[in-house]
């Protein structure tokens, strides 16, 4: 699942923390577009939050942020691959070099967030990018305002299986397709919910690359290397049951999802529940999906705290390589 942020004229900039936490809960990269001298500028291809940061602070000194439309996205790669070319947004054209470019000027930019499995990509190229190639660049040529246009509209959210997306026009005009979260206390329009960050709790911020601010469970009373040392390796998550939908594993296996069994954090991570040892062991690259093929989203109203360790080190631990 990936999150757009988006601010319009009179709008000011999601925080740090709150573009800190996008990115982990979305780390496979980033990039942003704004309206400037009558064009819609894209800077993307961002692959580390410090280059994504020193970004901003750049944009800050070149315009006026809060008079300008920024839209920034922040990726979990589906199809193409992790490459900075592949991230978003991309300008609404039918050349797949310009959507490659990570700097760009355009009339039109688009930023997406789901899954369109209404179009076939190309190889190495994302459903996102052949959506606007087939569809976004030939409906513009027919239309030149399609975003603005109610049909158009339509069709768009009929194609895209609910997912969301956004343009932006060089006036800072932004059209909405699909449901996006608006934060009342700031003004910003997100495409979900996941710039909302659990601060009560001393989770794992991200299973992906690391393992800092660890919540580990080892006390003075288990020194011995026989006692409990896979206590060193599990922490406390936010998660809910997944009780609807399918997961997808890195194999490409597709399960039906089974209350009680499976679990979903608040990063989108996949857990299985072993109930020999009563707690969640993450399932390594796994994708939980909606019935309707979308993303399946950790349920805010059942979330609970439990116990969680990396599936390598529960195999480790528990035998079971």
């Amino acid at each position: 699942m990936c999150i757009i942020a988006s601010s319009a004229i009179g709008v000011n900039l999601p925080t740090n923390e709150t573009i800190e936490t996008m990115w982990f809960k979305n780390p496979d990269g980033a990039g942003f577009m704004f309206n400037k001298d009558g064009k819609v500028i894209i800077r993307k291809g961002f692959m580390t939050l410090p280059d994504f940061m020193t970004a901003i602070e750049e944009l800050k000194k070149e315009i006026d942020v809060v008079n300008t439309s920024v839209i920034m996205h922040f990726r979990i790669g589906t199809h193409g691959g992790n490459t900075p070319e592949n991230t978003h947004p991309f300008p609404v054209v039918g050349v797949e070099s310009m959507l490659k470019k990570l700097t760009a000027q355009c009339s039109i930019g688009m930023a997406h967030n789901g899954i369109i499995d209404s179009v076939k990509p190309r190889s190495c190229i994302s459903d996102t990018m052949e959506y606007d190639l087939e569809i976004l660049s030939n409906l513009k040529k027919l239309v030149p305002d399609f975003h603005k246009q109610p049909v158009c509209q339509k069709l768009i959210e009929e194609t895209i299986n609910g997912s969301r997306m956004c343009f932006l026009t060089p006036d800072g005009e932004i059209t909405y397709i699909g449901d996006w979260v608006k934060d009342n206390e700031t003004g910003i329009m997100y495409s979900n919910s996941g710039f909302k960050l659990y601060k009560d709790y001393d989770c794992e911020r991200s299973w992906r690359g690391y393992r800092s601010n660890w919540a580990s469970k080892t006390t003075d009373d288990y020194d011995d290397e026989d006692d409990f040392d896979y206590m060193d390796y599990m922490t406390s998550i936010v998660a809910s049951p997944l009780n609807e939908g399918y997961i997808i594993f890195e194999n490409g296996e597709m399960i039906e999802a089974e209350s009680d069994i499976f679990y979903i954090d608040e990063f989108n991570n996949v857990y299985r529940f072993d109930f020999n040892m009563e707690l969640l062991v993450l399932v390594k690259n796994a994708v939980a999906y909606t019935p309707e093929g979308t993303f399946a989203r950790m349920d805010e109203n059942e979330w609970e705290m439990l116990d969680a360790m990396d599936e390598d080190d529960f195999d480790y631990f528990f035998g079971n390589e």
